[in-house]
């Protein structure tokens, strides 16, 4: 029996360093409840009885007021180059503002504008723009450049072979 009371207290022996890290690990532990139980305690949500004649009168406002229809602005149509048009002959056109501005960003770094069709790619264009204003793209044929005949190629001189005892 002593063997045995000898076997479990050598099995719960904790030496000095242990003690203290099991002494500050409980002491974290009871900490960290203690913080979990007092703000449980203090986000407790208390429920009030709401006014619900409010939020209805809220509700009939709105259900009763008629939506405004949007118009678009009024737009005249006339032949252009997308390639070349200005920010106000778009929106002279009926282009929103945000397409309008869209399409002079893609020209300015580069884009143009082939045929009609490359009008469908441009982010925000929507289908009945397009077939709205379709017939009044006019792109401008792209203009060749004159371009020189390259130099024909011609063979470099043979270098001539230097003495330098001589030179």
């Amino acid at each position: 029996m002593n063997k045995r009371l000898n076997a479990f207290k050598s099995f719960l022996y904790f030496n000095r360093f242990e003690r203290k890290g099991i002494l500050g690990l409980l002491t974290l532990l009871v900490l960290v409840m203690w913080i979990r139980l007092d703000l449980v305690h203090r986000l407790t949500i208390s429920y009030e009885p709401v006014d619900i004649s409010m939020v209805q009168a809220l509700l009939d406002s709105t259900q009763q007021a008629e939506p405004e229809e949007i118009t678009p602005p009024e737009s005249r149509l006339f032949a252009f180059d997308p390639n070349t048009a200005s920010r106000e002959q778009l929106l002279e056109l009926g282009f929103p503002e945000k397409l309008a501005n869209t399409m002079l960003n893609y020209r300015k770094k580069g884009g143009q504008f082939r045929k009609k069709a490359d009008l469908q790619r441009i982010y925000g264009m929507q289908p009945e723009l397009y077939e709205r204003i379709a017939a009044y793209v006019a792109i401008a044929p792209p203009t060749v450049l004159a371009t020189a005949k390259p130099a024909a190629f011609t063979d470099p001189p043979v270098p001539t072979a230097i003495d330098p005892n001589k030179a």
